[in-house]
């Protein structure tokens, strides 16, 4: 026996049925019942088809958080964080979307949660309005929506730290007097790095003793922050990289080519890479951090 559910949504109903007919594929028995123009509210009847329940409910559930999550999230983000600015709020949300797939705060555990809180709700009543669901009803997901604002606070922080020190970089490097032509940095099998600068010269261990002389601990850096590092203090003009099938961090030259304003080229092939093929324990590769 089919089971009917009223919703009382405001606004435009297109939004809900087209929901449900891309989501199920089909056009559904979704029906306007009555219209309060005060409140410029449809009530909209759906029939729910024997053991799609759940489903059709989680439709309504993906219906309220494209009708409403925008405009909670911008309010949490408003009251909390009242020092961003509204064009900061909206490089902050442009953020939700790397955090898509995550387990805690992602896009299916939140509709998990509002769907379950519409299970919960149907399984005493027929009829809800939808803004005073959202309003009164869905308290745990209003709080998912808060921890999902300090993800987004959090790695909009991280990132503008990111782009501060990247700017920093830059300004170092172009403020150096002399810079040699270019840099070649190989990586090894073993995921190490050689820098040979640009008469061919291994300078891995040299640079690596100097910035001791200078008084760095390198005994606590890791291997990719040695080598940002040796490029920042020999600043050349273009890096060439070798061997980037045996990069193990992209990220970090991508870091690189951004602190060189992409001056990076990657070898397809020399005597430096078949070398250092041959050599996977090269004297005077940057060691690992050993753990």
């Amino acid at each position: 026996m089919e089971e009917e559910i009223t919703l009382g949504v405001r606004g435009d109903v297109n939004l809900l049925r087209n929901r449900f007919s891309a989501g199920m594929g089909r056009s559904l028995p979704i029906h306007v019942t009555g219209y309060d123009e005060s409140e410029d509210t449809y009530y909209i009847t759906i029939a729910l088809s024997d053991g799609l329940k759940e489903t059709y409910l989680g439709l309504v559930a993906e219906y309220i958080i494209e009708r409403y999550e925008g405009g909670l999230i911008s309010r949490i983000l408003t009251e909390e964080h009242s020092y961003l600015t509204a064009a900061q709020r909206r490089e902050v949300l442009r953020g939700i979307s790397r955090l898509a797939d995550d387990k805690t705060v992602g896009y299916h555990a939140r509709k998990t949660l509002v769907t379950k809180c519409l299970t919960d709700y149907f399984a005493r009543e027929s009829e809800m309005l939808v803004d005073g669901f959202v309003q009164f009803r869905l308290k745990a997901y209003i709080e998912l929506l808060e921890d999902l604002a300090d993800r987004l606070i959090d790695d909009y922080l991280v990132q503008k730290e990111y782009e501060e020190f990247l700017s920093l970089l830059q300004y170092f490097v172009k403020s150096q007097r002399v810079r040699p032509p270019l840099v070649h940095v190989v990586v090894l099998p073993s995921g190490r790095y050689r820098v040979i600068d640009d008469k061919d010269r291994d300078v891995t261990g040299t640079c690596m003793s100097e910035m001791e002389a200078d008084g760095e601990d390198l005994r606590h850096l890791t291997p990719d922050d040695l080598l940002i590092s040796i490029l920042i203090s020999i600043a050349p003009l273009s890096v060439v990289v070798h061997n980037k099938r045996y990069i193990q961090n992209i990220e970090l030259f991508t870091t690189i080519a951004k602190v060189f304003d992409g001056n990076i080229t990657y070898c397809n092939g020399c005597s430096m890479c078949t070398a250092a093929d041959k050599r996977p324990s090269a004297p005077g590769a940057i060691q690992p951090t050993l753990l």
